[in-house]
């Protein structure tokens, strides 16, 4: 696959979320000044590698831990009544979590679980249905123009917000989920230590994340446009 030449971010995003994404994973704090001069993806992971190698221990042997979140949930399945034997990277979490049972099931697996596991969400497609639904029912009910809409507007806030809306769940598959909980609890995983080549592998998929680019085009000389 080629190499990208150039990659375009969102500079807000990267600052207000991409950034701090990485603070909370590794359980550390950036200086402004630490990405002040960045114009490559290469000096971007060089900028966090940096501030992680001043404390944290490198151990490049430290294995997968990818896979050793995978098998901390699924000995937690486990215990929640699971057959672990039907329990895989690629199985998918819509089965294994019917609709009917979803949010009480994934309660019990943030309770059970060694991470904090995301919240289950809605699609934002659903909030504007609501909305749309809302102004036609006030507006049928007793036309008001643009006081219908405003109406229909906080109803689809409140209802958007209702427990048994939040069913979406956060990813597809338990190995996606494993690799989300690595990306943003990094530390909790490894207390003190980091994979450097894991790492390295984690910030491309970010940067190319935020790009919505493939990592694999990505390279040191790869130049940001932020």
């Amino acid at each position: 696959m080629t190499t990208r030449s150039t990659i375009t971010l969102d500079s807000e995003e990267i600052l207000m979320d991409l950034i701090p994404q990485w603070e909370r994973s590794f359980s550390l704090t950036f200086n402004q000044s630490d990405f002040a001069q960045v114009s490559t993806v290469g000096e971007m992971v060089w900028a966090v590698e940096r501030r992680l190698a001043a404390c944290r221990v490198q151990d490049e042997n430290l294995g997968c831990s990818s896979q050793r979140v995978f098998y901390w949930l699924r000995r937690m399945l486990a215990d929640l009544g699971f057959s672990p034997d039907a329990l895989t990277p690629d199985t998918q979490l819509q089965e294994l979590l019917p609709l009917k049972n979803r949010r009480k099931i994934w309660k019990q697996m943030q309770a059970a679980s060694r991470l904090p596991l995301p919240e289950l969400g809605a699609p934002f497609s659903l909030f504007f249905g609501l909305w749309a639904v809302a102004t036609v029912g006030v507006w049928t009910a007793a036309p008001t123009g643009w006081l219908a809409g405003l109406v229909g507007l906080c109803f689809a806030i409140v209802a958007y917000h209702w427990p048994f809306v939040q069913v979406c769940l956060p990813v597809t598959t338990l190995g996606a989920l494993a690799t989300r909980l690595v990306h943003e609890h990094y530390h909790s995983v490894n207390p003190g230590y980091i994979n450097p080549h894991e790492v390295r592998r984690m910030l491309l998929a970010d940067l190319a994340a935020y790009g919505a680019v493939d990592p694999k085009e990505l390279g040191p000389a790869t130049k940001l446009v932020w």
